[in-house]
């Protein structure tokens, strides 16, 4: 079943799925979600293994302890919590969050702030931007994972009939028929309750007047949270999107959805991140000037037969074979496939490719604007990394055929669409004006909106 048939087929549902609340008005459903999504529809965000090891993992936790600790009991305040997006970009010497570190460079919040941050595959990167206001967020995630399995009796028992009812309705729809599936709703809402729990002293003792995180499946425990005590939330735009994605569809909820939405430019304002309009507030990249400069300054290829491929780990397979295809067909250029931070290619992906001439698959540690100012030539399918090399007027193609579909709107568009391995070549030998591009993806930031932010 693809995502569109899946949703019309949900939505129907909506109402019933909605009245079922836990901790006094928050949606079930809406806990579960996404975790559900994923299973019945058999996708999956990422494909990169968690590789820290348990010592490791065993330090950051202490670290996260002491540091917790520390904060409760001296009490002290902040007007700002961040919880950044886990991934961070190793940038001029230090690693930093593209968008919340330079929301805090160029706003008022950094009179008065604390970064909570979650770990990304266990790891923490270092030397890190603002490292004098991170706090570790791991013991809270290690002790919800843990504390979970000894919550779940009381959980199940507790809530049911909701759980059962939840079940009943997905199934008569979807017709799982496979029980387990109550089990996982189970560890999820319990997972949820405890991490509820862990986060509201450290919330409640800083009392900040705003809260920005993103994205809101990682932290919905604290909008919960949040909502409930009048603290405003902001989720951060953290990718471009165009329609319906697992992740945004649906029904806004105010007890489990942040407040509102900030995105980086005028043309990323719509209903895709399920928020209302209202409550979606263009404030600009501030990450814009400053990589543009800096990117710009590294020194290119200089070679137009080199051209960089951005993929995904939900199409990692389809880039791989549509490349080598191009490659049968083109054997003069040589393919850079750059991989997203979440993804790993099969090792039966890289079995193919390991003899070809014709690709190689390049880091993907660097910065992303930092690899793009490298290359003429950028091509990939719905990649946000897409709308990045057009903010550089790099040549784009988009790749739209093999298994591969290219998403766009009215107000999310550009590069050239290839239909075909003859458009592959069209495009190359075609003199790429950019006149399809989007110039608004990324506006300029505006500090007086940030400011004035309640």
């Amino acid at each position: 079943m693809n995502f569109d048939s899946y949703l019309k087929r949900e939505k129907e549902l909506a109402i019933k799925l909605e009245r079922l609340t836990i901790l006094s008005g928050i949606p079930l459903w809406r806990i579960i979600r996404l975790e559900f999504r994923h299973r019945f529809l058999n996708t999956s965000f990422k494909t990169i293994p968690c590789r820290v090891s348990i010592g490791h993992q065993l330090l950051n936790v202490l670290f996260s302890l002491v540091s917790i600790l520390s904060l409760l009991v001296k009490r002290k305040k902040f007007d700002n919590i961040i919880f950044p997006h886990p991934r961070l970009f190793y940038v001029n010497g230090k690693y930093l969050e593209r968008f919340s570190d330079f929301l805090v460079e160029q706003s008022k919040i950094k009179e008065s702030y604390i970064i909570l941050e979650r770990h990304q595959n266990g790891i923490h990167k270092k030397p890190r931007l603002h490292a004098n206001k991170v706090v570790y967020l791991d013991m809270i995630d290690v002790l919800s994972m843990l504390l979970k399995y000894f919550v779940y009796p009381y959980v199940y028992i507790k809530y049911k009939r909701e759980i059962n009812k939840i079940y009943e309705l997905l199934n008569e729809e979807f017709h799982l028929s496979d029980e387990s599936y109550k089990k996982m709703f189970g560890m999820i809402i319990s997972n949820f309750i405890v991490s509820y729990h862990l986060f509201s002293p450290v919330i409640s003792v800083i009392s900040p007047k705003r809260v920005f995180l993103a994205p809101r499946s990682t932290f919905k425990s604290v909008i919960a949270y949040c909502a409930r005590r009048g603290i405003v939330t902001y989720e951060l735009q953290h990718g471009v999107v165009v329609g319906d994605t697992v992740l945004y569809a649906g029904q806004y909820s105010p007890e489990i959805d942040p407040n509102f939405f900030l995105v980086h430019g005028k043309d990323n304002i719509g209903t895709q991140y399920g928020m209302p309009l209202e409550r979606v507030i263009n404030v600009g990249y501030p990450y814009k000037n400053y990589v543009i400069s800096e990117a710009l300054k590294s020194d290119k290829l200089h070679d137009s037969k080199k051209i960089l491929v951005v993929s995904d780990p939900h199409v990692s397979s389809k880039i791989i074979d549509t490349i080598i295809l191009l490659t049968e067909y083109f054997p003069d250029y040589v393919f850079h496939i750059r991989c997203h931070p979440q993804e790993k290619v099969a090792e039966s992906d890289l079995l193919k490719v390991v003899n070809n001439k014709g690709i190689e698959i390049v880091d993907n540690s660097t910065e992303s604007f930092f690899t793009l100012a490298l290359y003429d030539t950028i091509i990939g399918e719905n990649s946000t990394v897409l709308y990045e090399a057009m903010s550089l007027h790099k040549r784009v193609g988009r790749l739209n055929f093999n298994g591969l579909h290219v998403v766009e709107n009215h107000d999310i568009h550009g590069g050239f669409v290839i239909n075909s391995v003859n458009d592959f070549q069209l495009f190359m030998n075609t003199e790429y004006d950019g006149s399809r591009d989007n110039n608004d993806i990324y506006s300029d930031y505006n500090e007086i909106i940030v400011n004035n932010l309640m």
